[in-house]
């Protein structure tokens, strides 16, 4: 009989658990979406130029992350994010182009009005995902048009 409510007692802890964990992704998933401008972006270490950057913006709606140049959008994907973890990881599984249906691994930081996020790229960007934010990375503001 003790066993059994200890059992109980770790089964509601355990939803109790899950339960909260899935409220603070809704919680950071809505706090995402919006439309962003680029502040800042990295390839290969040297800073795109701004001009190109400012013609680029990230709309997020609902599970879709899409990127758009001057108003058309030129890749798109699903994503899906774990705000439990550190750094928080998001998955972006990409909708189009040579890289339609792969699942890249990335990370993310949301702080107020700026989103940085580092997605891997190339033949492991499935397999391994980044621990820091040194690398490829975009960190975008919140457009408040």
């Amino acid at each position: 009989m003790l066993r059994q409510g200890i059992a109980v007692v770790l089964l509601v802890f355990a939803l109790c658990v899950g339960a909260s964990a899935g409220d603070d992704a809704k919680k950071e998933k809505d706090a995402l979406q919006g439309t962003w401008k680029i502040a800042k972006l990295v390839i290969g270490g040297k800073d795109m130029p701004v001009d190109l950057a400012k013609k680029i913006t990230v709309v997020i709606d609902g599970d879709v992350l899409a990127m758009k140049l001057d108003n058309n959008s030129f890749n798109e994907g699903k994503f899906k994010i774990d705000p439990s973890k550190s750094p928080k990881q998001i998955d972006v599984t990409t909708n189009s182009g040579p890289d339609k249906g792969v699942k890249k691994l990335g990370i993310y930081e949301l702080k107020g009005d700026e989103l940085k996020l580092l997605v891997s790229q190339g033949s492991d960007a499935s397999t391994k995902r980044p621990s820091n934010f040194d690398g490829d990375v975009v960190v975008l503001t919140r457009d408040k048009k």
